[in-house]
């Protein structure tokens, strides 16, 4: 069975990247972001696969892959 999510979020979409003891990395407010998988623009969109807790068609992304998303290649 596969859930899917979607939802209008405006500018009011929030994202936060943290290292693996807790740093925050990147922190985002405004649109989402396109090129992560969740949708862009206005809209977040993802879909579960019930069956084993994993959204579906993701890919695991870098932190370079994050910040071309956000559009800060620095």
């Amino acid at each position: 069975m596969i859930i899917h999510f979607g939802g209008k979020v405006s500018d009011m979409f929030y994202m936060s990247v943290d290292d693996k003891d807790g740093n925050e990395l990147i922190e985002h407010d405004g649109y989402v972001p396109s090129g992560l998988g969740l949708g862009g623009g206005d809209y977040i969109e993802l879909a579960i696969d019930n069956d084993t807790g994993h959204i579906v068609g993701w890919k695991t992304l870098d932190l370079a892959d994050i910040k071309t998303a956000l559009g800060d290649e620095d």
